[in-house]
Order: C-alpha cells, then structure tokens, then sequence
C-alpha cells in the first residue's frame, strides 16, 4: 500500500541517518499527567519484541480489512462481521523501547473525556498485556481495550459498542496478545529491527514545475514481508508521488521550490524507517 500526504517530514534527515539514534522526545505534558496519575513508576516492563504481525492476525467470527500505515497516527486494522460492517479496529504502535510503549498508552489514556480513570485489564477480568486499561460504555460493554506487552502498544476499539452481538473484547484483546507473545524477545538493549532503506535516488535532482521525477526506490524489510510505503511532501515546493503503470514511484512536481521528499516504511512487525531526499523545482 502506498499513501501520499503533503507535510512535513517526522526527522527530514539523509537518507544515512535512518539508523542514527532517536533524539531525545519530550513528553507531552498531558501525556506526563496522565502517566503519573496511573501509576507509570509501578507498571510492570517486559520484554522487547520485534512486533507484532498484525497483517497475519485473524479473528473467529470477523473478516479482516487491509492494514492501514498513516503515521505519526498508529498501524489499524479494521475487521468486519459477516455482513461486512466495520466492527473492530486495532491499533498497534511497534515503539523503540518499554518506555516508548508507555507513552502511547499514556497518550490514549489521556484522550478520555470521562473524568473517572479507567479501570485495569486485571480487574475487569481481561487477559492482555502486563499492563492495560478498559473502556466501558452504556450500558456496561466493553467500548475499548488499551494495552501494553512490552514495546508493543494495542488498543481495541468496538466501533459501535451498541451493535449486537457483541464483539468478543477480552479474546480479542487475548489474541493480539498471544501474537505478539509469539514473537521472540530480543536481548537486552536491542531495538526492533527497521525496515532498511537501500536505494532512494531520483531520476534528478533539478527539473521543472510539471516535470515528472522518477524514483529508484529499495526498502527492505527485516521481517521479510513487503514494507508499506507513505510519502510526505515538504515545501515550499509542492508536489504528489504515485506509482506509475510499470510500479515505479513517480513525483509529479505541481509547485516551485525545494522539496523535501521523506519516505516512510512501515515493516510486516509494524516496525519504521524513513529516509529522505530534497530536489530543486523551477517554475516555468
């Protein structure tokens, strides 16, 4: 899957850097304030793990939709009932440590509206993670799941918790968490492997508003799955890539300036890369 959205690039580094160290993020402040009011100090931290293979993951009874990769948003999931309705959503953030988790579990917990904290996996009775939190609706059904197994953040949405039957959330909760379980830890230290990018060269450098610039593009995917590509278009030069008849990327240039063309891959773990490339855009 490809997607095109014209923005600003999450780094905007070569494309040498993609194995560089993250610098150091700062935590937004409601994010921090919802950590300290649910205890982060004291959740439990487990292993890292490359992933979570939410492209193979089924579950009984519900037809699965294509994986959708939209950063900085999470990697979703829809899933269907028989008549094909949309009824389950997945979101999975595959993030570089423990740490990283938590903060994408914080980040959820702290765009509740209800000002009562949401009650734990554990006294709910629902068997995921070593830490998690449950939404309830009205009447008393199980809205939403949020957990953490690890490096790995997932929240389960029932998108319509009215609907009946009920969608099964604490299996299904249950069976993301198995997936991930079946993933093997790393050592100490290590962070999930990252899609590789091993060639990212336009066809030039400098061209002309309405000139097309094709793209020698090759990621590569530790997982050994086929990466999923997002590319963002900075300006102020403007501009949109798809891919052409023969499956070359193509940036179609619409705009004058410097672009900066970032590549986002999202691996079959939910592992990602980005790399960049800048190219000069003359008006007519």
């Amino acid at each position: 899957m490809t997607t095109i959205e014209s923005r600003r690039c999450w780094i905007g580094s070569a494309l040498a850097a993609q194995d560089e160290p993250a610098p150091a993020r700062k935590v937004d402040a409601h994010v921090a304030a919802a950590l300290r009011s649910y205890g982060e100090q004291t959740w439990p931290h487990g292993a890292v793990r490359a992933g979570l293979p939410l492209g193979r993951l089924e579950l009984a009874g519900l037809k699965a939709g294509e994986c959708d990769f939209a950063p900085p948003a999470p990697w979703v999931r829809r899933y269907a009932d028989a008549a094909g309705a949309p009824i389950v959503m997945i979101e999975a953030v595959v993030a570089v440590d423990i740490a990283s988790a938590h903060e994408q579990l914080g980040a959820w917990l702290a765009s509740r509206t209800d000002p009562t904290p949401a009650p734990t996996c554990k006294t709910q009775g629902v068997e995921a993670g070593e830490i998690g939190f449950v939404g309830l609706s009205r009447p008393q059904r199980i809205a939403w799941i949020a957990f953490a197994r690890g490096n790995v953040a997932v929240r389960v949405l029932c998108l319509d918790p009215r609907v009946d039957p009920h969608p099964d959330m604490p299996g299904i909760a249950r069976t993301i968490d198995q997936a991930i379980l079946a993933v093997p830890p790393l050592g100490k230290a290590t962070a999930p492997p990252r899609p590789a990018f091993e060639r990212l060269l336009p066809d030039r450098t400098s061209c002309t508003v309405g000139d097309l610039v094709v793209l020698d593009l090759a990621v590569r995917d530790p997982a050994g799955g086929d990466p999923q590509l997002r590319f963002v278009v900075a300006g102020p030069g403007q501009g949109y890539v798809e891919a052409d008849a023969s499956g070359r990327q193509v940036l179609h240039t619409t705009g004058a300036g410097a672009i900066t063309l970032c590549v986002q891959a999202c691996g079959a773990l939910g592992t990602v890369a980005e790399a960049t490339t800048r190219i000069e855009v003359a008006a007519r």
